[in-house]
């Protein structure tokens, strides 16, 4: 490895680190604080929402005269504005929606791959495996539909385990082998 390649990869491990460290923390406020969480998420998706739409609505205004871009614009801005206050004033429906919405992008995901051409280029057991994803997203899609709120509720928590062994492991694995690149450019600098 040249001295650039080790650079590359000790940034690369640098970022692997901080990952583990972001999901390790948010996996812990997430099982510490649940109710903290999700109001920080549902703030923070409101204000995008709001700020985005403002931003959209100001670049709108200030293209009038250029097309009828600025009217799309004007349009959408407001549309993101209302969602965003929308997202304040009624939290629980618009998660309750969002997750309607998501059951039933993965029904229709599902469908598409199970009525996918299979002469399409794929192989057969390529095949077999897009046909079992397509029944489990239709599976968990109608699962997601008639049981909104129990099913977030147990993905929350699945996502916060989650996200606290997926931190453990990126870190572990990101400070071993830190350390076997230090040892190795260690070994290399005293045999040149």
């Amino acid at each position: 490895m040249n001295e650039n390649s080790i650079a590359a990869y000790n940034r690369s491990l640098n970022m692997s680190l901080t990952k583990g460290i972001m999901f390790l923390l948010l996996g812990l406020a997430a099982m510490i604080w649940p109710a903290f969480t999700v109001a920080f998420v549902v703030i923070s998706v409101a204000l995008f929402a709001m700020i985005g739409g403002l931003m959209t609505f100001i670049a709108g205004l200030f293209s009038i005269g250029h097309g009828w871009r600025w009217l799309w614009g004007i349009i959408l801005g407001l549309v993101a504005i209302v969602l965003g206050i929308l997202v304040f004033v009624y939290p629980v429906l618009t998660a309750v929606t969002y997750i309607w919405l998501f059951g039933a992008y993965l029904v229709a995901s599902g469908l598409v791959l199970l009525i996918r051409d299979p002469a399409d280029g794929d192989e057969s057991n390529v095949r077999g495996v897009q046909v079992t994803d397509g029944i489990l997203s239709i599976l968990f899609g109608i699962l997601i539909i008639f049981f909104p709120i129990s099913t977030t509720v147990a993905l929350y928590w699945v996502f916060a385990i989650y996200a606290v062994i997926a931190g453990i492991v990126l870190i572990w694995t990101s400070v071993s082998r830190k350390h076997k690149l230090k040892k190795a450019v260690e070994h290399r600098h005293a045999h040149a």
